[in-house]
């Protein structure tokens, strides 16, 4: 997620947010041993700040609605967000990036990073590293970065009771899939 401007020459460190170009998302794939199934947040939030010439020094913020979060079925989303993931107490997943590194160049304008940062969600903050791919935009000519990764997180970390309701049986670990562009802000 902002891990961005890997490969730009020097400039100044910069306000990044989500593109509203492109289909920013965040899912999660559940595989349990009856019933796998998705979610996906319908809103999403993004704002770093980044130095090219410090990249380890990279910030930023990742917000998602969890009350937006959609399983398909009007039922099981209702029955998560009560009895599971409690999002009138705790509406938001927050993902603080306190660092990154890049791991190795796979092609021009293409990064291999680790993103290093804290997780809240349901009132419980872990730290979190994700690895993905970071590419630099070109046909934008801005700067534009996108940030694409997957990466396993234990709901019971989290303190979130697992869910083995009827249409509900949620592994104890799920895949959290991200996908975010990022732009430079107006200034």
């Amino acid at each position: 997620s902002g891990l961005l401007l890997l490969s730009a020459a020097k400039v100044d460190a910069r306000s990044y947010q989500l593109s509203s170009k492109a289909k920013n998302r965040v899912e999660f794939h559940s595989k349990a041993t009856l019933e796998s199934f998705s979610g996906k947040a319908k809103s999403i939030t993004a704002e770093f700040d980044i130095d090219p010439e410090n990249l380890k020094a990279t910030r930023g913020k990742v917000t998602v609605d969890l009350r937006t979060l959609d399983t398909g079925i009007d039922l099981r989303n209702k029955y998560m967000r009560e009895n599971h993931l409690h999002t009138d107490s705790f509406p938001n997943a927050v993902f603080n990036v306190d660092s990154l590194r890049v791991l190795s160049n796979q092609s021009s304008g293409t990064d291999s990073v680790a993103v290093h940062g804290v997780m809240t969600i349901h009132g419980v903050t872990q730290a979190v590293t994700a690895r993905g791919v970071v590419t630099t935009q070109s046909g934008a000519g801005d700067g534009t970065q996108r940030f694409e990764s997957e990466f396993p997180l234990k709901i019971t970390d989290f303190g979130i009771p697992r869910p083995e309701f009827l249409f509900l049986k949620l592994a104890e670990e799920v895949k959290i899939v991200v996908d975010l562009t990022l732009s430079p802000a107006p200034e």
